[in-house]
């Protein structure tokens, strides 16, 4: 094989994951929210689904990323002021 089947070889290698990684999405098994690559998946679990001590004792909902996002859930929705 010669210098220009080898790039023509690896264009169409780089096409098919380019594609292959387009098509690949990654579901979050908590909530079921799509994401675009594993990384995001797992900074999602983290922030939306990771700490227990952070979800609404008014309803269970899910965890919040933060005391302020729950706070601020607490304030909004149950109109209960921190």
């Amino acid at each position: 094989m010669g210098y220009y089947a080898d790039i023509e070889i690896e264009k169409e290698i780089n096409k098919y994951t380019k594609n292959f990684k387009q098509k690949t999405k990654f579901k979050c098994d908590v909530c079921g929210k799509i994401l675009g690559n594993n990384k995001s998946l797992a900074q999602h679990k983290h922030d939306k689904h990771g700490d227990v001590s952070t979800q609404c004792p008014y309803c269970k909902c899910m965890p919040f990323g933060s005391i302020n996002d729950l706070n601020r859930h607490i304030e909004s929705k149950h109109n209960i002021k921190g």
